[in-house]
């Protein structure tokens, strides 16, 4: 596996693709508690994808972990998306969702294991659907990830 790392080009002000969910369930991908996003559309984009925490919170939302941040319209992490594919019944842990829950409207986005936390979570306006983003440079002589 190339480590996709190195390909960005810091000069150019480098994009990526990104996602918008809510503050408690980004907290779960950002610790690589959750490695199912659900989704109720499919996608075809595959490698890197930043994981950005929406400006409102989940007040329904019953994650299956304690929620240690709520990090609120930032991005938080960059993860590498891996596969999508129709959503069966044993992904509830992987997901994070009760067991038992109904999930066959609903599309998994299957993240890899590594996770990059981003250094200095930065500001970022969501999206409904998958957005780029524009990386800041960081501050000479620090890192991003």
């Amino acid at each position: 596996m190339s480590d996709w790392r190195r390909d960005i080009k810091w000069a150019e002000g480098p994009t990526l693709r990104a996602l918008s969910v809510k503050p408690e369930w980004a907290d779960g991908i950002r610790r690589n508690l959750k490695g199912i996003e659900l989704r109720k559309k499919p996608t075809s984009h595959r490698g890197p994808l930043v994981i950005c925490a929406s400006a409102r919170p989940d007040r329904t939302a019953r994650p299956t972990y304690d929620v240690e941040r709520r990090d609120c319209g930032l991005a938080v992490c960059v993860v590498n998306l891996v596969d999508c594919r129709r959503a069966e019944p044993d992904d509830t842990f992987a997901a994070c969702v009760a067991p038992g829950t109904d999930l066959s409207a609903f599309h998994a986005w299957c993240l890899a294991i590594e996770v990059h936390l981003i250094v200095e979570p930065f500001p970022v306006k969501g999206q409904l659907a998958m957005f780029t983003v524009t990386l800041p440079r960081p501050a000479r002589g620090r890192r991003f990830f």
